[in-house]
């Protein structure tokens, strides 16, 4: 991976190949956020999925043993102790489900995917073809115009954040 080492100091007029170099940096880091909101994404689908149809077949058994009980016989202690456990036990994964709005997250970090693929994607194209026969002053421009693009899409990561560990395996501070 590139680092900002082969860029020369502040103050220092960049040539074009400097801001190719920095555009690759950047690029670098868009697939890196990519791959970091991919991880969540799937990680949140997976809580999600596994938290609603707890919540499912929770609701289901409470259902069922409550209204298995008959209007004529009496119900006993452990009967009502079942129904107190499954009404609980749903109770609580369906708030856990409220409050942790897996699905709210999926959505986002997938959203969040595929803008930094599209960025990434705009940047790789920029790199390949386009940035060979700019001038110096239009690498600057675009080069501007890409930070900017990533620097809003950082702000909208840093709004949802990601898991500790899809930054540290993808190198994002």
């Amino acid at each position: 991976m590139n680092t900002l080492e082969n860029i020369p100091e502040e103050g220092t007029p960049l040539t074009l190949n400097d801001y190719k170099q920095k555009m690759i940096i950047l690029r670098d880091k868009c697939l890196n956020y990519k791959n970091s909101h991919a991880f969540c994404k799937s990680f949140h689908f997976f809580c999600d999925k596994i938290t609603k149809v707890s919540t499912l077949v929770l609701s289901s058994l409470t259902t069922y043993y409550i209204t298995s009980h008959s209007s004529d016989e009496e119900l006993s202690n452990e009967d009502l102790e079942l129904d107190k456990r499954f009404t609980f036990a749903t109770t609580f994964v369906s708030g856990i489900n409220a409050i942790f709005t897996f699905s709210d997250k999926t959505e986002t970090h997938k959203s969040l995917t595929s803008e930094y693929l599209k960025l990434y994607n705009e940047i790789d194209h920029i790199i390949n073809s386009i940035f060979e026969e700019e001038e110096d002053s239009k690498s600057k421009e675009l080069y501007d115009e890409f930070y900017n693009r990533f620097i809003a899409l950082n702000g909208r990561t840093i709004d949802i954040g990601l898991m500790m560990y899809p930054k540290k395996k993808y190198n994002i501070s």
